[in-house]
């Protein structure tokens, strides 16, 4: 069994796969990690019923993205549609009428982001509403609340943006550009592995598959699929990326790429 040492761990924000259920989510990072930038957290769903309708609903004050690990989804925004499989990223900006749902014969594992991240306490208090028997009614009226649901008509709208591995020159997934500046998103199979920090920038992995190492100082993390790790800026560290390993690289604020990324993505 790999131990972590505590006060590592207390430097860096640490999701195991085992840890951050809340309901029907995984949460892995919210306001206090990434300093409001975004809030991201990981689900899995079984394919939708051939008669359930697509939960169609729109955000006043967040964009919401989604990036597809495993499965095919069905994502909408306004008047666009994707059957999404793994490595597919779409962002749907705010304003715009939008929804997802797992789609074809087996479940979906997929990734949502959100930003700003203060619409963390709003999914918070969903779950937390469902375990406790809610009505329906009671879970629109909390919706209502928290700025998600239908917006007014006239309302200006940016247009979605999607990026597909098949379609993308290199490892980036979503720029800056395409969120506000929230994050930027990178799918990465190999990373730099010399100490360094970064000034201005949280940097954090969703580890796609394989296994992530780092260290902070002499203490060594042990980050296996499906863990999120977080180093805060400021913190010098230096991470190794196994053999076969796949990374979803997050950094945030999204002004650029902290370094150089491969021009190709490996397969």
């Amino acid at each position: 069994m790999n131990t972590i040492p505590q006060n590592a761990t207390a430097l860096l924000h640490l999701v195991q796969p085992h840890e951050g259920s809340l309901g029907s989510l995984r949460i892995l990072a919210g306001v206090e990690p990434t300093r409001g930038m975004y809030f991201a957290f990981e689900s899995e769903t079984a394919p939708s019923g051939a008669n359930d309708a697509l939960d169609i609903h729109a955000h006043a004050r967040y964009d919401e993205s989604e990036y597809v690990v495993s499965g095919t989804r069905e994502i909408v925004v306004d008047h666009e549609r994707w059957e999404a499989g793994s490595g597919f990223f779409a962002l749907a900006p705010r304003h715009a009428r939008h929804g997802m749902r797992t789609i074809g014969s087996t479940p979906s594992r997929w990734l949502h982001f959100f930003s700003p991240a203060d619409i963390e306490q709003y999914f918070v208090a969903r779950e937390r509403l469902r375990e406790a028997g809610a009505s329906a009614d009671e879970l629109r009226e909390l919706s209502l609340r928290s700025g998600v649901g239908d917006t007014l008509a006239g309302e200006p709208r940016e247009p979605a943006y999607a990026s597909s591995p098949e379609a993308r020159p290199g490892a980036i997934v979503a720029p800056g550009q395409a969120t506000r500046n929230a994050y930027d998103l990178g799918e990465l199979n190999s990373l730099p592995e010399q100490a360094h920090e970064h000034a201005d920038q949280e940097e954090a992995f969703y580890v796609i598959s394989g296994e992530l190492v780092v260290e902070v100082g002499e203490q060594i993390v042990i980050a296996p699929t499906r863990s999120f790790v977080l180093v805060p800026r400021g913190i010098r560290h230096r991470h190794v990326a196994m053999a076969g390993t796949r990374l979803l690289a997050i950094y945030s604020p999204g002004h650029a790429f902290p370094h150089e990324l491969p021009s190709e993505r490996s397969a």
